[in-house]
């Protein structure tokens, strides 16, 4: 029951929604304009752990339509993938959250057209050095190989020391759609 609660708590602090509204233009290529925009902030471009316990990552989304979305955040996890891929990391990483089987928070983010929220918000220490890894069947959240191979800890791991930068983005499928963010940059220097 205690491992249960720790996770809701953590989850709840992994994914905290609302933010205010911010303008976005989305068209492709071919003129049409694209039902969502979806972009990755961090805030800091130098990753020291330990050192800054406000540095975050947050994940935007903008409504584009002209209805409201409404995002059941029990279920983000099934049309989110947040990646990321150290330097020296052959391939990328994802983050991999299995809720308990009793997790029902119900709730809801909605987002009025042309505005934009955060569907997705973690401090960096908590997403690169505090996973609740799990074996088959259990809840928790762990960092992952996209091929069937045994890797570091998280993208901004390299074996026993620190990578000295990571690369992080997301994929979102939406409406039968798949849509990329940004790529960004993060550097990552040994914690003081």
């Amino acid at each position: 029951m205690k491992k249960a609660f720790k996770e809701i708590i953590l989850f709840s602090g992994l994914l905290m929604a609302c933010v205010g509204a911010k303008k976005n233009s989305a068209v492709t290529a071919s003129g049409i304009k694209s039902p969502i925009t979806i972009k990755l902030e961090l805030s800091t471009a130098v990753f020291t752990p330990d050192k800054n316990p406000d540095d975050g990552l947050v994940c935007y989304l903008t409504n584009n339509t002209e209805n409201m979305l409404e995002i059941g955040m029990d279920t983000l996890f099934k049309f989110f993938t947040l990646y990321g891929q150290g330097n020296s990391q052959k391939y990328p990483m994802f983050l991999n959250y299995n809720l308990p089987a009793e997790f029902s928070s119900k709730d809801k983010l909605y987002i009025d057209p042309g505005k934009t929220e955060a569907i997705f918000r973690s401090p960096l220490d908590q997403l690169f050095f505090n996973q609740l890894r799990f074996g088959k069947g259990e809840s928790g959240w762990m960092w992952q190989s996209t091929i069937k191979q045994k890797v570091d800890f998280s993208p901004v791991h390299d074996y026993d020391k620190l990578q000295k930068e990571a690369l992080l983005w997301f994929d979102l499928k939406w409406g039968g759609q798949n849509y990329s963010s940004n790529k960004v940059k993060l550097q990552v220097t040994p914690k003081s």
